[in-house]
């Protein structure tokens, strides 16, 4: 049975993270618990799609099964099981509009760092010539815009996944460059949610976890994605104190 149709339904809306073998799992072992402690605390139903639960070879499409969700719940918000929820983070359904499609705009968050903008664009160019993708099929920037699909709040009549990716799209781009082109060609009507619903901390910036906890410390911050923290020393060394910080006593 297909993981959609395994649901035992109570909300209207549901929680869904992922924990495959391309996911980093070991921040995964201690940010899930903490994402369906935020859904439980939101009154929404809390899924975790796993290794058995997948349709794609490539495993970050399987977010596309979130549109066959939709049949049963009204709304899914979809966490990277790489990002920490903090306990004080507020209900993300109250806030972003149903008639809308909340995500986080990536360029924006590094704004004032015109060397990520330029490296970013040269990889985004350079991927689609290296698998000869047609140019009409290339990601539409507006603005300059760029949205990570790390935290997702689609609801029915915001339901980009329903496009399911052709087989050239599913071998030579990544799912978050997908859901751009998405977005874009079907005109998806999006809310842009504050970076503090997808605050990205990547293992090169900064390099230190004691420079981090600044970040997760900070009350402006409520879903910290910790973009790439995979390195066993870190997760053995580190995480525990990242653990007592969003849910334990230090301040």
């Amino acid at each position: 049975m297909k993981f959609y149709k395994k649901r035992n339904q109570k909300s209207k809306n549901l929680v869904l993270t992922m924990s495959m073998k391309e996911f980093p799992s070991t921040v995964g072992i201690i940010a899930n618990k903490y994402i369906k402690l935020y859904a439980e605390s939101i009154d929404s139903d809390f899924a975790i799609m796993e290794d058995k639960d997948s349709i794609y070879d490539v495993v970050c499409y399987n977010k596309f099964q979130i549109s066959e969700l939709l049949n049963e719940y009204e709304r899914v918000l979809f966490i990277d099981n790489d990002i920490f929820v903090k306990k004080n983070s507020p209900d993300i359904f109250k806030i972003v509009p149903p008639d809308k499609f909340g995500i986080v705009e990536e360029f924006h968050q590094f704004r004032k760092n015109p060397h990520y903008l330029r490296m970013k664009n040269r990889y985004l160019a350079s991927w689609w010539l290296r698998h000869n993708i047609n140019e009409k099929s290339n990601v539409k920037f507006v603005g300059n815009k760029y949205y990570n699909s790390g935290t997702m709040v689609v609801s029915r009549e915001t339901n980009v996944f329903k496009h399911k990716p052709i087989i050239l799209e599913s071998q030579c781009i990544h799912e978050n460059h997908l859901l751009n082109k998405r977005i874009a060609e079907y005109n998806i009507p999006t809310f842009h949610l504050p970076d503090s619903f997808n605050y990205m901390i990547t293992r090169r910036m900064p390099k230190r976890l004691s420079a981090v906890m600044k970040y997760i410390k900070s009350d402006k911050n409520f879903f910290i994605h910790l973009i790439r923290y995979n390195d066993p020393k870190i997760i053995k060394e580190k995480m525990m104190n990242v653990e007592r910080v969003l849910y334990g006593d230090e301040k």
